[in-house]
C-alpha cells in the first residue's frame, strides 16, 4: 500500500507515524500535513496550598497534563478507486488494536524531523479522526482526501528518538563479603566522578544494564543526591537490567527472575533520575573482572518543540 514503505531517517520537515507494531506512515509524502498544532508547551497543572489568612495561594509543584497534537491532512486523488483506497490505508495506519494478538494499551510514535536536524517524537493514541467529511464539490478536487486527526500524547514530553550510553567497565578487588554491613566504605575504583552531560529540557528516567561478574553494584547521582545500593552478586555471564521509566521500576535477572527484593531499602528506585546539564555520577562494586559493565540509556526529553 502506498505510505507503508519504511522511511529513510533523512527526512527533514515531515512527520511520520510508527504504529504499535511497526508499520511506517509518512504523512508528508505523498500525504500533505496542512496544519500542525500541539508541539509547543503542553497543558500544565500546578499544585497549590492556601493558608488560613493567605492572599493568593502557595505553588507547591506541578504537572504537565497530556497533550493533543493534531494534524490537518490531504492526499491528493485522481479517482473514485483511488479515492477509496486512500481512505482505507489511513483507517488502517491509525486504527487501535494493531498486531497480534490485538492490544489496546500500547502507543503509536509520531515523529517530528526538523530542517535544523533536530529529530522528536511522543507516544500517541489515535483519538479522534479521520472521518472523511466532504470538502469539494470541485471534479478535479473531488477524490483527494482532507481531514483533521488528533492524537493524545498521555505522556506530554517529547523525546530525541536517538538512546544515549554511558558504559562503565570495573576491576575486581578481593575482600568484599556477605552481609554486607552500611555504612560502606568502596574500594577507590568504578567512576568516583563521572560528569555524564543529559541534552533536553526535562528530567529523564536512564535503565541500567549490569553485567557479571560483580557484587553488590552502587550507583549514585551525586548531583540529585539520590542512590540506588543492590544486594546480589552475578557471576560471569548473568546480566540484570534496571528500568527506572515511570510505572516500570524493575529490577530483572536475564532469566525473568526479579531481583526487586535485593535492593538496599535506602535505595531511591522509585525518583533515581538525570537532570537536564551535568549529572556526577559515581558507580562502584566489588569482584569484578575484566568483562563486568554497567551500562546506563537514556533518551533526552523536551518539554516542546
Amino acid at each position: 500500500m502506498p505510505g507503508h514503505a519504511n522511511a529513510p531517517v533523512d527526512y527533514t520537515d515531515r512527520t511520520l507515524y510508527i504504529t504499535p507494531d511497526g508499520v511506517q506512515y509518512m504523512f508528508s509524502a505523498p500525504t500533505f500535513v496542512l496544519q500542525e498544532d500541539g508541539l509547543g508547551m503542553p497543558p500544565i497543572e500546578y499544585v497549590t496550598q492556601r493558608g488560613p489568612f493567605q492572599d493568593g495561594e502557595t505553588v507547591k509543584n506541578l504537572f504537565l497534563r497530556p497533550r493533543t497534537l493534531q494534524m490537518v491532512v490531504r492526499r491528493n486523488g485522481c479517482s473514485k478507486a483511488e479515492y477509496w483506497n486512500i481512505r482505507a490505508v489511513l483507517l488502517d495506519i491509525l486504527r487501535p488494536r494493531r498486531g497480534t494478538p490485538p492490544v489496546t494499551n500500547l502507543p503509536g510514535i509520531l515523529r517530528k524531523y526538523m530542517a535544523n536536524g533536530a529529530v522528536r517524537e511522543w507516544e500517541v493514541f489515535t483519538t479522534e479522526g479521520p472521518s472523511f467529511p466532504s470538502h469539494s464539490t470541485e471534479v478535479w478536487d473531488q477524490w483527494s482526501v482532507q481531514d483533521t486527526i488528533r492524537f493524545t500524547a498521555y505522556n506530554p514530553l517529547a523525546r530525541d528518538p536517538r538512546i544515549q550510553l554511558r558504559t562503565y567497565g570495573l576491576v575486581g578487588v578481593a575482600g568484599a563479603t556477605f552481609p554486607i554491613t552500611f555504612p560502606y566504605t568502596f574500594a577507590t575504583f568504578g567512576a568516583g566522578a563521572d560528569s555524564v552531560v543529559v541534552a533536553g529540557t526535562w528530567e529523564t528516567f536512564p535503565s541500567f544494564t549490569i553485567t557479571g561478574p560483580i557484587v553488590a553494584p552502587f550507583i549514585r547521582n551525586a548531583t540529585t543526591g539520590e542512590q540506588m545500593q543492590f544486594s546480589f552478586s552475578l557471576a560471569a555471564g548473568q546480566t540484570v537490567t534496571v528500568d527506572l521509566s515511570y510505572g516500570n521500576k524493575t529490577v530483572t535477572l536475564n532469566d525473568g527472575t526479579s531481583l526487586l527484593g535485593f535492593m538496599d531499602p535506602t535505595s531511591d528506585i522509585g525518583t533515581f533520575h538525570l537532570v537536564p546539564g551535568t549529572n556526577v555520577l559515581q558507580v562502584f562494586a566489588t569482584g569484578a573482572g575484566a568483562a563486568s559493565t554497567i551500562v546506563m540509556q537514556w533518551y533526552n526529553r523536551y518539554i516542546g518543540v
